[in-house]
Protein backbone atom coordinates (compact mmCIF):
# COMPACT_ATOMS: atom_id res chain seq x y z
CA UNK A 1 0.00 0.00 0.00
CA UNK A 2 2.97 2.33 0.47
CA UNK A 3 4.72 1.68 -2.83
CA UNK A 4 3.06 4.64 -4.55
CA UNK A 5 2.59 5.01 -8.27
CA UNK A 6 6.31 4.61 -9.04
CA UNK A 7 7.30 2.38 -6.14
CA UNK A 8 8.15 -1.28 -5.86
CA UNK A 9 9.27 -3.81 -3.26
CA UNK A 10 12.47 -1.83 -2.69
CA UNK A 11 10.69 1.44 -1.88
CA UNK A 12 9.79 0.83 1.79
CA UNK A 13 12.62 2.80 3.32
CA UNK A 14 13.11 4.77 6.55
CA UNK A 15 9.89 3.64 8.24
CA UNK A 16 11.57 3.45 11.66
CA UNK A 17 11.15 7.24 11.65
CA UNK A 18 7.40 6.92 11.02
CA UNK A 19 6.12 3.92 12.99
CA UNK A 20 6.88 2.78 16.53
CA UNK A 21 6.93 -0.91 15.63
CA UNK A 22 9.73 -0.35 13.09
CA UNK A 23 11.60 1.79 15.61
CA UNK A 24 11.37 -1.04 18.16
CA UNK A 25 12.96 -3.44 15.69
CA UNK A 26 16.06 -1.29 15.06
CA UNK A 27 16.26 -0.61 18.81
CA UNK A 28 16.08 -4.30 19.78
CA UNK A 29 18.94 -5.10 22.20
CA UNK A 30 20.17 -8.02 20.08
CA UNK A 31 20.37 -5.81 16.99
CA UNK A 32 22.12 -2.98 18.82
CA UNK A 33 24.65 -5.28 20.48
CA UNK A 34 25.48 -6.97 17.18
CA UNK A 35 26.15 -3.55 15.65
CA UNK A 36 28.32 -2.51 18.58
CA UNK A 37 30.31 -5.74 18.50
CA UNK A 38 30.85 -5.48 14.74
CA UNK A 39 31.88 -1.82 14.76
CA UNK A 40 33.94 -2.06 17.94
CA UNK A 41 32.29 0.83 19.76
CA UNK A 42 29.23 1.53 21.92
CA UNK A 43 28.78 4.92 20.26
CA UNK A 44 26.77 3.93 17.21
CA UNK A 45 23.85 5.42 15.30
CA UNK A 46 21.21 3.61 13.25
CA UNK A 47 20.58 5.80 10.23
CA UNK A 48 18.75 3.38 7.93
CA UNK A 49 16.18 0.60 7.92
CA UNK A 50 15.24 -0.59 4.45
CA UNK A 51 12.57 -3.23 3.87
CA UNK A 52 13.20 -5.28 0.74
CA UNK A 53 10.26 -7.30 -0.55
CA UNK A 54 10.58 -9.73 -3.44
CA UNK A 55 7.08 -10.80 -4.44
CA UNK A 56 6.42 -14.27 -5.87
CA UNK A 57 7.60 -14.77 -9.47
CA UNK A 58 9.32 -11.37 -9.48
CA UNK A 59 11.82 -10.85 -12.25
CA UNK A 60 14.97 -8.77 -11.85
CA UNK A 61 18.42 -8.39 -13.33
CA UNK A 62 21.45 -9.68 -11.45
CA UNK A 63 23.02 -6.50 -10.05
CA UNK A 64 25.99 -6.93 -7.72
CA UNK A 65 27.10 -3.86 -5.79
CA UNK A 66 28.76 -2.46 -2.67
CA UNK A 67 26.67 -0.19 -0.46
CA UNK A 68 29.50 1.85 1.04
CA UNK A 69 30.70 3.44 -2.19
CA UNK A 70 27.16 4.66 -2.90
CA UNK A 71 26.52 6.23 0.52
CA UNK A 72 27.67 9.78 1.39
CA UNK A 73 29.82 8.98 4.43
CA UNK A 74 33.37 10.14 5.11
CA UNK A 75 34.53 6.54 5.57
CA UNK A 76 33.33 3.06 4.68
CA UNK A 77 32.74 1.92 8.26
CA UNK A 78 29.07 0.98 8.21
CA UNK A 79 27.62 -2.41 8.98
CA UNK A 80 24.25 -3.69 7.86
CA UNK A 81 22.20 -6.27 9.72
CA UNK A 82 19.93 -8.16 7.33
CA UNK A 83 16.96 -9.67 9.20
CA UNK A 84 14.77 -12.23 7.43
CA UNK A 85 11.04 -11.68 8.03
CA UNK A 86 10.14 -14.65 5.81
CA UNK A 87 12.04 -17.90 5.47
CA UNK A 88 14.71 -17.17 2.87
CA UNK A 89 16.56 -19.68 0.71
CA UNK A 90 18.05 -19.91 -2.77
CA UNK A 91 14.64 -20.80 -4.17
CA UNK A 92 12.98 -17.49 -3.31
CA UNK A 93 15.86 -15.11 -3.91
CA UNK A 94 18.29 -15.20 -0.99
CA UNK A 95 20.84 -12.40 -0.90
CA UNK A 96 24.21 -13.58 -2.22
CA UNK A 97 27.46 -12.26 -0.71
CA UNK A 98 30.99 -12.47 -2.09
CA UNK A 99 32.76 -13.63 1.06
CA UNK A 100 35.86 -11.56 1.82
CA UNK A 101 35.16 -8.94 -0.84
CA UNK A 102 35.17 -6.18 1.79
CA UNK A 103 38.98 -6.56 1.90
CA UNK A 104 39.32 -5.51 -1.76
CA UNK A 105 38.28 -1.87 -1.29
CA UNK A 106 35.88 0.04 -3.52
CA UNK A 107 35.09 -1.85 -6.73
CA UNK A 108 32.62 0.43 -8.51
CA UNK A 109 33.45 2.35 -11.64
CA UNK A 110 31.10 4.59 -13.59
CA UNK A 111 29.76 2.88 -16.69
CA UNK A 112 28.03 6.05 -17.85
CA UNK A 113 27.18 9.35 -16.24
CA UNK A 114 24.99 8.79 -13.19
CA UNK A 115 25.26 4.99 -13.27
CA UNK A 116 27.37 3.68 -10.40
CA UNK A 117 25.02 1.07 -9.00
CA UNK A 118 26.58 -2.04 -10.50
CA UNK A 119 30.04 -3.55 -10.59
CA UNK A 120 31.67 -3.76 -14.03
CA UNK A 121 31.73 -7.21 -15.68
CA UNK A 122 35.54 -7.35 -15.63
CA UNK A 123 35.60 -6.70 -11.88
CA UNK A 124 32.77 -9.15 -11.35
CA UNK A 125 34.88 -11.83 -13.05
CA UNK A 126 37.68 -11.11 -10.58
CA UNK A 127 35.25 -11.38 -7.67
CA UNK A 128 33.98 -14.73 -8.87
CA UNK A 129 37.55 -15.99 -9.14
CA UNK A 130 38.75 -14.74 -5.73
CA UNK A 131 35.71 -14.71 -3.43
CA UNK A 132 33.22 -17.53 -2.80
CA UNK A 133 29.62 -16.55 -3.54
CA UNK A 134 27.59 -17.43 -0.43
CA UNK A 135 23.77 -17.30 -0.27
CA UNK A 136 22.33 -16.03 3.04
CA UNK A 137 19.74 -18.76 3.67
CA UNK A 138 17.88 -17.83 6.86
CA UNK A 139 14.81 -18.80 8.80
CA UNK A 140 12.42 -15.96 9.61
CA UNK A 141 13.69 -14.07 12.64
CA UNK A 142 17.36 -14.84 11.98
CA UNK A 143 19.84 -12.42 10.45
CA UNK A 144 23.25 -11.88 8.94
CA UNK A 145 25.66 -8.95 9.20
CA UNK A 146 27.96 -7.56 6.54
CA UNK A 147 30.35 -4.68 5.89
CA UNK A 148 29.30 -1.83 3.63
CA UNK A 149 32.11 -2.96 1.29
CA UNK A 150 30.88 -6.54 0.98
CA UNK A 151 29.82 -7.04 -2.63
CA UNK A 152 26.39 -8.62 -2.80
CA UNK A 153 23.28 -9.21 -4.85
CA UNK A 154 20.12 -7.77 -3.36
CA UNK A 155 17.87 -7.12 -6.35
CA UNK A 156 17.90 -10.56 -7.93
CA UNK A 157 14.80 -12.45 -9.06
CA UNK A 158 12.39 -14.52 -6.98
CA UNK A 159 11.25 -17.36 -9.27
CA UNK A 160 9.23 -19.10 -6.54
CA UNK A 161 5.63 -18.75 -5.41
CA UNK A 162 6.78 -17.54 -1.96
CA UNK A 163 7.31 -13.96 -0.87
CA UNK A 164 10.78 -12.97 0.35
CA UNK A 165 10.68 -10.09 2.84
CA UNK A 166 13.61 -8.83 4.85
CA UNK A 167 14.90 -5.62 6.38
CA UNK A 168 18.40 -4.15 6.23
CA UNK A 169 19.26 -2.18 9.39
CA UNK A 170 22.35 0.00 8.98
CA UNK A 171 24.60 1.39 11.73
CA UNK A 172 27.79 3.43 11.78
CA UNK A 173 30.09 4.83 14.49
CA UNK A 174 29.09 8.34 15.48
CA UNK A 175 32.59 9.64 14.80
CA UNK A 176 31.90 9.04 11.11
CA UNK A 177 30.82 12.14 9.24
CA UNK A 178 28.42 12.72 6.37
CA UNK A 179 29.67 14.40 3.21
CA UNK A 180 28.37 15.29 -0.24
CA UNK A 181 24.80 15.23 1.02
CA UNK A 182 22.65 18.36 0.81
CA UNK A 183 21.12 19.20 4.16
CA UNK A 184 22.89 16.27 5.85
CA UNK A 185 19.52 14.55 6.26
CA UNK A 186 21.30 11.23 6.57
CA UNK A 187 22.49 12.17 10.07
CA UNK A 188 19.27 13.81 11.31
CA UNK A 189 16.62 12.07 13.43
CA UNK A 190 18.27 8.68 13.78
CA UNK A 191 18.11 6.02 16.45
CA UNK A 192 20.83 6.54 19.08
CA UNK A 193 20.93 3.67 21.62
CA UNK A 194 21.08 4.37 25.36
CA UNK A 195 24.63 4.85 26.63
CA UNK A 196 25.98 6.20 23.36
CA UNK A 197 27.63 9.60 23.56
CA UNK A 198 25.98 11.87 21.01
CA UNK A 199 28.33 13.58 18.55
CA UNK A 200 27.72 16.12 15.82
CA UNK A 201 26.23 16.01 13.23
CA UNK A 202 24.06 13.18 14.57
CA UNK A 203 20.70 14.03 16.15
CA UNK A 204 18.47 11.56 18.05
CA UNK A 205 15.01 10.40 17.10
CA UNK A 206 12.16 10.01 19.59
CA UNK A 207 10.04 6.89 19.25
CA UNK A 208 7.23 7.69 16.78
CA UNK A 209 3.59 6.61 17.28
CA UNK A 210 2.58 3.06 16.48
CA UNK A 211 1.19 2.34 13.05
CA UNK A 212 -2.45 2.01 14.17
CA UNK A 213 -2.27 5.20 16.25
CA UNK A 214 -0.77 7.15 13.37
CA UNK A 215 -3.29 5.76 10.86
CA UNK A 216 -6.21 6.67 13.07
CA UNK A 217 -4.92 10.21 13.49
CA UNK A 218 -4.35 10.64 9.80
Amino acid sequence: DNYGTKGNGFSINGFFKLFGECYDLVAHPNVVQLARDTLGTDHVACWGAHYVCKLPYQEAELQYHQDGVLWPFSATRNCSIWVALDDVDEGNGATEFFAGSHLLGGLHRLRKEGDDHTILPSTLARLRAECPLVPACLQAGFGSVHSDLTAHLAMGPNPSGRRRLGITISFCPMDQGVQNCAGSQWSHDNYIPPGAVLKEPWTPLERPPDYLQRSARL
